[in-house]
């Protein structure tokens, strides 16, 4: 039997510090059959922000899996790039985008901000078993984690956000 489960996050903030939200746990001795997901951010600054230094922030993020209960810290998209252990423990999806520009309010003093489209089709076939034998209460964790490479200007404030429909069974 196969189950998709589906879970979303928003309002997560614009940080050099290495964040992860925790999409699902896979069962013991199933799969992971299928990721679909969509992630971006969005913000807005003052007008006196220069549009090529905002435009080459970087937000560096990705699709995850770890083994454990969901108290273990997955690596983080910059500093930890590599597979961990696979086939396990991988990057499913990894990214970085920059942000646009979509509006400027001269009136108001502010730019609108979000990200660069992906770079491709953000719907994997995945196939990660969960191997037999862990402790109860272990499983395939599978975790979207993000981190920008710069700060945000303080002039205003940007979020990161995230949606995913995972498949998984025997």
């Amino acid at each position: 039997m196969s189950t998709w489960t589906r879970w979303f996050s928003t309002g997560s903030e614009w940080t050099t510090t290495a964040q992860s939200v925790r999409l699902n746990q896979v069962p013991l001795t199933l799969t992971l059959n299928r990721l679909r997901w969509a992630w971006g951010f969005a913000g807005v600054t003052a007008t006196s922000v220069d549009l090529v230094v905002g435009q080459s922030l970087l937000m560096l993020a990705g699709i995850v899996t770890t083994i454990g209960d969901g108290t273990e810290v997955p690596p983080n998209p910059n500093a930890g790039r590599n597979d961990v252990a696979p086939p396990t423990q991988r990057w499913l999806w990894w990214e970085a985008r920059v942000p646009t520009v979509t509006a400027i309010d001269e009136a108001a003093g502010t730019i609108a901000w979000q990200n660069s489209p992906p770079q491709e089709q953000v719907d994997t076939r995945a196939q990660v078993a969960v191997p037999g034998g862990l402790p109860a209460g272990q499983g395939l964790n599978v975790w979207f984690s993000f981190q920008a490479t710069a700060n945000w200007d303080a002039s205003g404030e940007a979020r990161v956000w995230v949606a995913s429909s995972l498949l998984y069974g025997a």
